[in-house]
């Protein structure tokens, strides 16, 4: 049953009726008028579709009103939309009033609270009002004066690498503003060159520099190039890529073009082909933009052992979390197996990895998601590597090979380092983790003498259809819970809060993690008192 009879109802108390816009015949729109301190405007909420899913939008009719000029009030684009759904209160369409009088209420708010050519509001919201066509991820610091654009990142380049360069093209200059100026005067969004200038006229030199850079590229017949300029006090990267079109430039009798020619194809003014923003952050901010938490693995050396259906999906959230960031931080991946096809259903990498080497393939696909991050890919064994000389923050073993597990803590019991060993239990039935952390607790094999272990002698499992090619029947969400419980273990460790050394997390149904403390066995051939090594 349609609620728009009910929300016509309600736009009517607040003195706006049905409208047919012409100009959008597949929208709801209901027009009237608002009383505000600047003034009475006439207004348009527009429903987009037929459809109530959102909060309508707002569209300014009196365009004659000095006070309310696109992109120069803050709020208002280019179209007369004005934006004031703050997206907090959430959209119910079975409360038409509520939400009508919230919308009517928001709109004459905005207009009373919102000054012409408002710099602190612009520029609080100034990639709004750049409307920028292009987007790039940078990481770039305020010192730095060159930049390098590879595969879609922005890097800072320091002045003696850019300096010790034969090529110099290939980089960027960054021209540094003390902050966004005004553009009261400018016709705005900027489209061209000229207006850039204008723009930037009373910044010091930089228009002058700015006029002189793009000269030079277009002197070397260079017909697509990047103007990027800094915000010192808002801290913004932003710019232009200026696309030379003129036949001009396509002639070339002359190494150089004449300063004549030069300035006949400069003055034509229409060579902005985007504008450019660039989302600028270290690889800290990137880990820590979406949580409160300073738990992170931020210069933390860690060791992976095995790239199969658990180690890959856990390495990608290790990066997520911080791994490999830092000055200090590392991951190692270590795995002598090669991806096959029948990994596919339940492993983080693709088909297109066939016949690679798990480690090095995983390595390649995680420094493609996060370039920042150091990550070393190791294709042998962890029995016959040197590895484990290395001191590392945490271990962590993926393999879910009980006979690994049970070595590694043989070859780490004099060490204080950190070992995590998770494993699905039989066809997907629970994940489980044993924490080998205080070495006055037990150890692997103390676990599996205790009441807390299953033993499985595998015969229940199928062949893949070779001698000694065993598979274990589980789904995906198998080695995604035992990655999420191992994420779990390591944001403990990182709190200091890890009083147990066994963690278990039924599947089906669906449990909470527990945990329980494995003591120290007297009869553990590892770790126990009363075994003594021959």
């Amino acid at each position: 049953m349609s609620t728009f009879p009910k929300f016509t109802e309600a736009f009517a108390l607040e003195g706006f009726s049905l409208w047919y816009n012409p100009d959008n015949r597949n929208c709801v729109s209901y027009k009237g008028e608002i009383i505000t301190n600047k003034g009475i405007y006439e207004l348009e909420f527009r429903f987009s579709g037929n459809r109530l899913v959102s909060f309508p939008k707002a569209f300014m009719l009196t365009q004659d009103n000095p006070n309310l000029k696109p992109f120069y009030f803050p709020h208002l684009d280019g179209d007369w939309q004005l934006c004031f759904d703050e997206g907090i209160k959430v959209f119910d369409k079975y409360r038409p009033i509520d939400m009508v009088k919230y919308c009517v209420e928001r709109v004459r708010y905005v207009i009373n609270s919102t000054t012409l050519h408002d710099m602190k509001e612009i520029t609080r919201e100034f990639m709004a009002y750049w409307k920028p066509s292009k987007r790039y991820f940078g990481e770039m610091r305020p010192s730095v004066n060159y930049a390098k654009l590879q595969n879609d990142i922005l890097t800072g380049i320091s002045d003696d690498r850019f300096n010790s360069s034969k090529s110099k093209n290939q980089y960027i200059a960054i021209y540094k503003i003390p902050e966004i100026p005004e553009f009261a005067n400018i016709k705005w969004p900027i489209e061209n060159i000229g207006d850039l200038c204008l723009w930037l006229n009373n910044v010091n030199s930089i228009c002058s520099e700015i006029k002189k850079n793009i000269k030079t590229k277009i002197r070397e017949y260079l017909t697509d190039f990047i103007i990027l300029i800094y915000s010192q006090k808002q801290n913004y990267y932003f710019g232009v890529e200026i696309g030379i079109l003129s036949p001009l430039m396509h002639k070339k009798r002359k190494p150089h073009l004449q300063e004549t020619t030069v300035n006949c194809i400069l003055s034509k003014n229409s060579h902005i082909k985007n504008r450019l923003w660039i989302v600028n952050s270290t690889p800290d901010e990137l880990i820590t933009s979406n949580t409160d938490s300073t738990i992170n693995l931020i210069n933390k050396n860690i060791l992976l052992i095995g790239a199969g259906t658990i180690g890959s999906n856990l390495a990608n959230m290790i990066v997520r979390n911080g791994g490999g960031v830092g000055n200090n931080g590392v991951l190692n991946i270590i795995d002598n197996d090669h991806f096959e096809p029948c990994n596919f259903s339940r492993h983080f990498l693709g088909i297109n990895s066939t016949g690679r080497f798990k480690a090095e393939a995983l390595q390649n696909e995680l420094i493609r998601i996060a370039p920042f991050c150091k990550i070393i890919a190791l294709n042998e064994s962890v029995y016959t590597s040197t590895i484990l000389s290395h001191e590392f923050d945490l271990i962590i073993d993926t393999t879910g090979e009980e006979a690994l597990t049970m070595w590694l803590h043989e070859k780490l019991n004099h060490k204080n380092t950190v070992v995590i060993s998770t494993w699905v239990r039989g066809r997907g039935e629970a994940v489980e983790s044993f924490v080998l952390n205080n070495r006055e607790n037990g150890c692997h094999q103390c676990f599996r003498m205790s009441d807390s272990a299953i033993t499985y002698t595998g015969e229940e499992y199928p062949l893949r259809g070779s001698c000694g090619s065993v598979y274990v029947p589980f789904s995906i969400s198998a080695s995604m819970y035992a990655s999420l419980l191992t994420i779990e273990i390591i944001n403990m460790w990182l709190l200091e809060k890890l009083p147990n050394n066994f963690f278990m997390q039924q599947l089906y149904p669906t449990g909470g993690i527990e945990s329980k403390l494995i003591k120290k066995n007297g009869e553990c051939q590892i770790c126990g008192k009363n075994y003594t090594k021959e």
